[in-house]
Parts: structure tokens; C-alpha cells; sequence
């Protein structure tokens, strides 16, 4: 059963300078293996950065649909909001560090999709109870 919905587009040239900030400071948004990755690619960093920002967004959203009297504080939840590789045709899931959320592990299944262009990022995520 779909618990929640979330969707975020971002303007990638928010994301330009992100190539350029300290380490510390993207950890505050991104996980290593986010920055890492998107950092790959120096052309396409700010799509990339662009992109996973509004995934955890968009997760942030549909969470709320399955908590709905909850008062989240989003900063301090996007390093623990993980955009990852699911294999090598493009497709991309989250992974939720629960016990950094101080939250117990939800019984959800988490679906991603990503999209972005040089101007924009989009992300739709969904959450599904495991009932």
C-alpha cells in the first residue's frame, strides 16, 4: 500500500559551486560516497549534486505522508539520506541510516527515480508499507 508520495525539482545552477566548496561543508547535505561520485565528473557535478538534493527532498516529503503529526528537521537528516547505484543500467534507490535519523527502521520499501537536464533535477520517491 503507498504511504507517501514526495517529488522536488531543483534549477541546477544552484548546485554550480558546489564543486568548489570544502569537504566539511557538502557532508553537512551529502554522504561521502555522494560527494565522491558526484564530484567524478566535473562537468556534471552540479546535475549530479542537483539531482540527489532533490531526492532527499522528495523523500523528506513522502515521509511526511507516512507521519504526518511528525516535526522533522530536515538538515540534519540529508547526510543520512543516501542516493545510491543499484546496478549498472542507471537505476538509482535510497538508503535510509534509520539509527542516524534517530528513528526506528521503518517497515517500508523506498522507490526512486531520478531525472535532470543541465537546467533542472527532479526526483519522485514513493513509500510503500511492507504489510
Amino acid at each position: 500500500m503507498i504511504a507517501g508520495i514526495g517529488i522536488d525539482s531543483v534549477d541546477v545552477t544552484r548546485f554550480e559551486n558546489f564543486a568548489q566548496w570544502p569537504h566539511e561543508k557538502l557532508a553537512q547535505i551529502f554522504s561521502t560516497k555522494e560527494i565522491d561520485y558526484c564530484l567524478t565528473v566535473p562537468i556534471k557535478s552540479a546535475e549530479r549534486f542537483a539531482a540527489r538534493f532533490a531526492a532527499k527532498e522528495a523523500f523528506f516529503k513522502a515521509l511526511c505522508g507516512t507521519h504526518p503529526n511528525a516535526q522533522f528537521i530536515l538538515r540534519p537528516m540529508l547526510p543520512h539520506i543516501e542516493v545510491t547505484q543499484l546496478g549498472t543500467n542507471g537505476s538509482v534507490g535510497l538508503i535510509i541510516h534509520w539509527h542516524e535519523l534517530d528513528m526506528q527502521q521503518e517497515k517500508i520499501t523506498v522507490h526512486l527515480s531520478l531525472t535532470h537536464t543541465t537546467h533542472t533535477a527532479t526526483a519522485i520517491v514513493t513509500i510503500e508499507n511492507e504489510r
